[in-house]
Formats: C-alpha cells, structure tokens, sequence
C-alpha cells in the first residue's frame, strides 16, 4: 500500500472526533428520521477512515489514474 494515503495521527485523530460529533449531534439536535439517517451516513466515513488509518476515496483515484496510464488507448507523448 502505498504510505502516501496513510493517515497520520493528528489526521485520524480529527477524522475520529468530527465522525463521533456528527453521529452524537443526532441525540442532541432534535431531527426528522431522514436527517438522522442522512447524519449517520455522512459521520460514519470520518469515522471508518479513522479506525483503518486510510483514505480510501484518494487511493481509489490514485489506483484508477496509475491503471488508466499503463493501459491507455494512444501511448503518452514523449518529449525528445
């Protein structure tokens, strides 16, 4: 795996805190069953990439781009 996407502790440690305050605000805040569903959805990526120390979105991306490279259609202009 690439250490690139490997989160660091201060990165995690935000992740974590702001995942716990989205799915702890639905017990505070006084909401319609579809925000607290939409809430907990929202809260529960914080919370995920905090717990594997990944954000998994980028190395999708990364993975996706580096596959598209290799297996492009036309091959990249050199510069000579």
């Amino acid at each position: 795996m690439n250490p690139e996407y490997t989160l660091r502790s201060s990165e995690r440690f935000t992740r974590l805190i702001l995942g716990c305050c989205l799915v702890l605000s639905i017990l505070v805040i006084p909401l319609t069953p579809t925000w607290i569903a939409l809430i907990t959805l929202i809260g529960f990526y914080p919370l995920l990439t905090a717990l594997i120390a990944v954000d998994p979105y980028y190395l999708l991306i990364d993975i996706s781009l580096n596959y598209l490279s290799k297996h492009a259609a036309f091959p990249a202009p050199s510069h000579a």
